[in-house]
Protein backbone atom coordinates (compact mmCIF):
# COMPACT_ATOMS: atom_id res chain seq x y z
CA UNK A 1 0.00 0.00 0.00
CA UNK A 2 1.37 3.40 -1.02
CA UNK A 3 0.29 6.52 0.85
CA UNK A 4 0.57 9.88 -0.87
CA UNK A 5 0.10 13.23 0.85
CA UNK A 6 -1.06 16.39 -0.92
CA UNK A 7 0.59 19.77 -0.44
CA UNK A 8 -2.72 21.04 0.93
CA UNK A 9 -2.58 18.49 3.76
CA UNK A 10 0.95 19.59 4.67
CA UNK A 11 -0.13 23.24 4.69
CA UNK A 12 -3.16 22.49 6.88
CA UNK A 13 -0.97 20.54 9.32
CA UNK A 14 1.28 23.57 9.66
CA UNK A 15 -1.66 25.97 10.10
CA UNK A 16 -3.77 23.89 12.46
CA UNK A 17 -1.19 22.03 14.52
CA UNK A 18 2.39 23.28 14.36
CA UNK A 19 1.43 26.93 14.68
CA UNK A 20 0.04 26.32 18.17
CA UNK A 21 2.62 23.74 19.23
CA UNK A 22 5.52 26.07 18.37
CA UNK A 23 7.24 23.28 16.48
CA UNK A 24 9.35 23.17 13.36
CA UNK A 25 9.16 20.28 10.92
CA UNK A 26 10.19 19.80 7.32
CA UNK A 27 7.66 18.87 4.65
CA UNK A 28 8.98 15.30 4.55
CA UNK A 29 8.55 14.88 8.32
CA UNK A 30 4.99 16.17 8.08
CA UNK A 31 4.25 13.81 5.18
CA UNK A 32 5.57 10.90 7.28
CA UNK A 33 3.31 11.84 10.21
CA UNK A 34 0.22 12.11 8.00
CA UNK A 35 1.01 8.84 6.24
CA UNK A 36 1.40 7.12 9.61
CA UNK A 37 -2.10 8.31 10.61
CA UNK A 38 -3.51 6.43 7.61
CA UNK A 39 -1.31 3.34 8.04
CA UNK A 40 -1.75 2.82 11.78
CA UNK A 41 -4.92 4.75 12.53
CA UNK A 42 -8.49 3.56 12.53
CA UNK A 43 -10.90 4.28 9.74
CA UNK A 44 -13.57 6.58 11.08
CA UNK A 45 -16.64 8.02 9.43
CA UNK A 46 -17.39 8.14 5.74
CA UNK A 47 -17.44 11.62 4.26
CA UNK A 48 -19.10 12.94 1.10
CA UNK A 49 -17.64 11.92 -2.25
CA UNK A 50 -16.52 8.50 -1.00
CA UNK A 51 -13.57 9.58 1.15
CA UNK A 52 -12.87 8.47 4.72
CA UNK A 53 -11.68 10.04 7.94
CA UNK A 54 -8.71 8.32 9.62
CA UNK A 55 -7.81 9.01 13.26
CA UNK A 56 -4.64 8.17 15.23
CA UNK A 57 -3.85 9.59 18.68
CA UNK A 58 -6.28 12.46 18.21
CA UNK A 59 -4.94 13.51 14.79
CA UNK A 60 -7.52 13.25 12.01
CA UNK A 61 -7.04 13.27 8.24
CA UNK A 62 -9.29 12.82 5.22
CA UNK A 63 -8.03 10.19 2.79
CA UNK A 64 -9.18 8.90 -0.58
CA UNK A 65 -8.78 5.12 -0.70
CA UNK A 66 -10.96 4.31 -3.70
CA UNK A 67 -7.90 3.35 -5.77
CA UNK A 68 -6.72 -0.10 -4.55
CA UNK A 69 -3.16 -0.03 -3.28
CA UNK A 70 -2.90 3.77 -3.34
CA UNK A 71 -4.24 6.04 -0.64
CA UNK A 72 -4.05 9.82 -0.87
CA UNK A 73 -4.26 12.06 2.19
CA UNK A 74 -6.36 15.00 0.99
CA UNK A 75 -6.40 17.24 4.04
CA UNK A 76 -5.59 17.41 7.74
CA UNK A 77 -8.65 18.01 9.92
CA UNK A 78 -6.84 18.84 13.13
CA UNK A 79 -6.21 17.63 16.62
CA UNK A 80 -9.13 16.38 18.71
CA UNK A 81 -9.08 19.27 21.22
CA UNK A 82 -8.87 21.90 18.50
CA UNK A 83 -11.74 20.35 16.54
CA UNK A 84 -13.89 20.18 19.70
CA UNK A 85 -13.19 23.84 20.47
CA UNK A 86 -13.96 24.92 16.88
CA UNK A 87 -17.29 23.09 16.79
CA UNK A 88 -18.35 24.64 20.10
CA UNK A 89 -17.30 28.10 18.95
CA UNK A 90 -19.08 27.90 15.60
CA UNK A 91 -22.26 26.37 17.05
CA UNK A 92 -22.34 29.02 19.77
CA UNK A 93 -21.96 31.82 17.24
CA UNK A 94 -24.82 30.53 15.10
CA UNK A 95 -27.16 30.38 18.09
CA UNK A 96 -26.08 33.53 19.90
CA UNK A 97 -28.74 36.13 20.75
CA UNK A 98 -27.10 38.73 18.49
CA UNK A 99 -27.27 36.44 15.45
CA UNK A 100 -30.85 35.40 16.19
CA UNK A 101 -31.90 39.02 16.66
CA UNK A 102 -30.44 39.93 13.29
CA UNK A 103 -32.68 37.35 11.62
Amino acid sequence: MRVGVTDHAVEQYRNKYLQYRRGEMTDEEIRAVLARVVERGRRGRRLPDGVWEYVLDGLAVVADDRNPGNITVITFLGYRDWRWWWRRKETGMRRSPKVLAAL
